[in-house]
């Protein structure tokens, strides 16, 4: 009543202290270097997640490419080791694969696949006047021809794109005051044994039709075998 009275405010009671455990956990709650050490140690926890993912994905990848490399009869028989090849890539001096449209250039061009090159528009008329296959058919067929082949090179190429980079060289003519700057297509890359391969699919490629009884050369589907209806 007497405090009441008089209108004094009543203090309370002061907290217990508090022990020496939260005493220590608030010092270091409030210590920048422990927090810094507490983010660092999380982020290297979420480092080592991150990479034994990566690790993890990475190593079924490379199981799952070994596995089917093992599995295809060439990688057995052939085995084309990986091999350091300068690409040809002079721009004025034309070799074999580049010259005009011919018998030489034909035999250079056969086992790549040739449609594509005797397409193009300064050698289609040569080709056309031949006679041959594919040109020997209408021009709505030699385009389904060329634009299939040109599409599964696409595919092949945006498969495996070359990380490479191209680098540039000097180069001064007579006539040139300075020098100037050319881009470098002569460049490094890791490529098959090309010969190889060549090698092994002409041993095991199939005969020209005109070589063999269609009629009797394939084995018909048996009961349960997939058949398309449509060419796919």
């Amino acid at each position: 009543m007497f405090f009441h009275h008089l209108n004094i405010p009543i203090e309370p009671p002061p907290p217990p202290p508090p022990d020496s455990e939260d005493t220590e956990r608030l010092l270091k709650a409030s210590d920048p270097s422990v927090h810094s050490k507490k983010c660092r140690r999380k982020r290297e926890r979420q480092d080592l997640r991150v990479g034994l993912k990566s690790c993890i994905v990475t190593s079924c990848v490379w199981l799952l490419v070994f596995v089917v490399v093992l599995n295809t009869p060439l990688m057995k028989e052939v085995k084309p080791e990986w091999q350091d090849v300068r690409f040809n890539g002079t721009f004025l001096h034309e070799n074999v694969y580049r010259q005009g449209a011919g018998p030489q250039v034909d035999a250079a061009w056969e086992a790549l696949g040739n449609i594509l090159r005797k397409s193009l528009h300064w050698n289609y008329d040569y080709y056309l006047a031949e006679g041959k296959p594919p040109f020997s058919n209408s021009e709505n067929i030699v385009r389904i021809h060329v634009t299939h082949c040109l599409d599964i090179l696409r595919q092949q190429l945006m498969c495996v794109p070359d990380v490479g980079v191209l680098g540039q060289v000097w180069y001064k003519l007579e006539s040139m005051p300075q020098p100037q700057p050319f881009v470098d297509f002569n460049t490094e890359h890791r490529c098959r044994d090309f010969e190889g391969v060549r090698a092994w699919a002409e041993k095991h490629q199939l005969p020209e039709e005109k070589d063999v009884d269609l009629e009797h050369f394939y084995r018909m589907p048996g009961p349960g075998a997939m058949i398309y209806s449509k060419i796919p």
